[in-house]
């Protein structure tokens, strides 16, 4: 399959939509707060509700989801057949969120952004049942890092025998290995120490 001009013209302009700091812009407008001057310098939703305000959280939140969400809802209405589109739409929303252009490619750990993305997605309704699972490991006190890697382990087979699509379960495959490796310095903390810039 090839990609016509607009559509990879549609494809970068998720990118860099999806690479405003919503989170980021919403606790300095609402607490003049630099999100990331505190804790793991993340300018995600987590941060802004943890050091900026819990409205600041929710709103960031919720606009991290639908910058996720809207690109493959306008992708399934104007290119309904091209399951190539939603796969470079989904990476190209993450991937924005994740480098954002607007700061120096730094950005979050993209747990907002990937829900949109697969609860838009995805027919079914798997998205809920891996966020069950991430919750109820997190209630039964598996850290942070164990359970998003057990949650993405799960989302990926979940999806390897319950969709048919190759170019989905491609799209779980490289949305989890972003995720993952936004959250290296939690899987692996002592590592990440020994490259911290000082």
């Amino acid at each position: 399959m090839i990609m016509r001009f607009s559509q990879i013209v549609y494809v970068a302009l998720v990118y860099f939509v999806a690479s405003i700091p919503f989170s980021f812009l919403v606790a300095k407008a609402l607490t003049n707060t630099d999100i990331r001057e505190f804790g793991d310098g993340n300018p995600g939703a987590y941060n802004a509700w943890r050091y900026a305000s819990k409205p600041a959280g929710y709103i960031g939140f919720t606009l991290d989801f639908l910058k996720g969400s809207l690109p493959i809802v306008i992708v399934k209405k104007l290119w309904p057949q091209s399951e190539l589109m939603l796969f470079f739409t989904a990476v190209s929303s993450v991937s924005g969120h994740a480098w954002s252009w607007y700061l120096h490619f730094h950005g979050g750990k993209c747990l907002a952004v990937s829900a949109g993305v697969l609860l838009t997605l995805l027919d079914k309704y798997m998205p809920l049942f891996w966020a069950c699972v991430l919750g109820a490991l997190r209630f039964l006190g598996v850290s942070p890092g164990g359970s998003v890697l057990i949650t993405l382990c799960t989302a990926n087979v979940h999806t390897y025998f319950a969709v048919t699509s190759w170019y989905l379960r491609l799209t779980v495959l490289c949305i989890s290995l972003i995720v993952l490796y936004k959250h290296k310095d939690v899987l692996f903390p002592n590592r990440s120490e020994a490259y911290m810039d000082v």
